[in-house]
């Protein structure tokens, strides 16, 4: 399963739960790293449609033509790449739409 299939709670939390044994942070107190995080965020919701925030992680490898300045970063090699992304549900836990501004 991938982000892209889930749309449910119930599916974004179980992907998450193994997202975190993968990446080791099955503990961690932060809501958007694990299944528990998830749940968190869906019990404390307070309106819908209601946003639950997700850490995304994925590996990328840096190539010299892919190379973006960083004095921290070693030019070139594997890294893993964090982004913080955002799914929509109902009241029912439903995947939705976000809504218009």
């Amino acid at each position: 399963m991938n982000s892209e299939d889930i749309t449910t709670i119930d599916e974004l939390t179980e992907f998450m739960t193994a997202e975190a044994a993968l990446w080791g942070r099955n503990e961690s107190e932060q809501k958007t790293v694990n299944g528990h995080g998830i749940r968190q965020q869906w019990e404390d919701r307070d309106k819908f449609p209601y946003p639950i925030f997700y850490l995304a992680y994925s590996n990328v490898l840096v190539t010299d033509d892919t190379f973006e300045f960083s004095p921290e970063l070693p030019p070139v090699g594997k890294r893993v790449q964090f982004d913080l992304k955002a799914m929509w549900f109902d009241e029912e836990g439903n995947v939705t739409k976000r809504p218009a501004k």
